[in-house]
């Protein structure tokens, strides 16, 4: 299984150079003549669509849900993140520079600003206040998804969920042996653990992997503590896939 998460992470560059490049028109590019103008006033038409198609893709894309885990050596097996992440990414960087761009013009553009009254001063402000806050938004979710989050990993210590604001670690000596709980009606598995939590939540969006495959997987680990050593290895995830088919088949 290749790397899924490649195609997301050019498209989020991809992104983050549009958004800078639009920002800099906004600041640079003042033309007169009405072809030049025109095209200019497009671009913000341009940005406000492509930002559309790509939150759309986001949430009309279905979960895809894959049956395995990538290997990585010292590390674990991990289940990366879903493209349908980097489109979310990428819409919002279109839709802030659509922002920024806004703000740039009210300030730099000649004839934009107004006769200084104080209405047009709270307009500016707004719109500048807006746009750097949508700007942080946005590079710092493109920033997380550069880095390879949402992710889960299955270690030699335990199940790591790494999510854009959270990150939460379940060791195996903390998890009740037995299959995770699998609500049907939510992207998650529900982990039994010791203690007086009792239950720990693991929520999947933006992760790709077949929850059943990951249950079955957290299961094996939890139930054979002379296999969670291997994990991170070749040999251990064949063998992690063939337990689990066996298991199937004699179900």
């Amino acid at each position: 299984m290749g790397n899924p998460g490649a195609v997301s992470r050019r498209l989020i560059v991809a992104g983050l150079v549009v958004n800078v490049a639009a920002a800099l028109t906004e600041f640079v590019w003042h033309p007169r003549p009405f072809g030049p103008h025109l095209l200019k006033d497009s671009i913000p038409v341009l940005l406000s669509l492509g930002g559309i198609v790509a939150v759309g893709a986001c949430f009309a894309r279905r979960k895809v849900r894959a049956p395995a885990l990538l290997v990585r050596a010292g590390v674990g097996f991990i289940a990366p993140a879903e493209r349908r992440f980097g489109y979310f990414v990428v819409g919002l960087l279109l839709l802030a520079a659509l922002n920024v761009g806004a703000a740039l013009r009210d300030l730099f553009e000649p004839g934009t600003t107004g006769s200084g009254r104080p209405l047009n001063h709270i307009v500016t402000g707004v719109l500048i206040g807006s746009a750097v806050l949508v700007s942080v938004v946005s590079y710092g979710f493109a920033g997380l998804a550069l880095s390879g989050r949402p992710r889960l990993e299955l270690t030699a210590e335990g199940v790591l969920l790494d999510q854009p604001f959270r990150r939460r670690t379940v060791r195996w000596d903390e998890l009740v042996p037995g299959r995770p709980a699998h609500p049907p009606d939510r992207d998650s598995l529900i982990l039994t653990v010791r203690g007086p939590a009792g239950t720990v939540s693991l929520p999947l969006f933006g992760v790709r992997v077949d929850t059943r495959f990951l249950a079955d997987a957290i299961r094996f680990y939890a139930e054979h503590p002379e296999s969670r050593a291997e994990i991170g290895t070749q040999p251990s995830y064949d063998h992690l896939v063939a337990a689990l088919k066996a298991a199937s088949v004699g179900q």
